[in-house]
């Protein structure tokens, strides 16, 4: 799965900005108990790893580019 075949560059300016409202909104993956944790407690850690459950094989690229907010923040 391509990450542009399915966002865009507006998703991803609301996830590395907004994680919670995002995830919530935006996204199809079903969150488990530990996604729902991580969404309340942990936004952008759970966020981070999402993206390279799902992108880290078609773009580790933008993978690394996801997980820069969470370093500077």
């Amino acid at each position: 799965m391509n990450f542009w075949d399915v966002h865009g560059i507006l998703f991803l300016i609301g996830i590395a900005l907004f994680p919670r409202i995002t995830m919530l909104v935006a996204t199809s993956v079903t969150f488990g108990v530990l996604g729902w944790i991580g969404w309340l407690f942990a936004p952008h850690l759970t966020a981070a790893i999402y993206a390279t459950m799902f992108y880290w094989n078609t773009n580790p690229i933008l993978v690394v580019i996801r997980h820069v907010p969470k370093l500077i923040f």
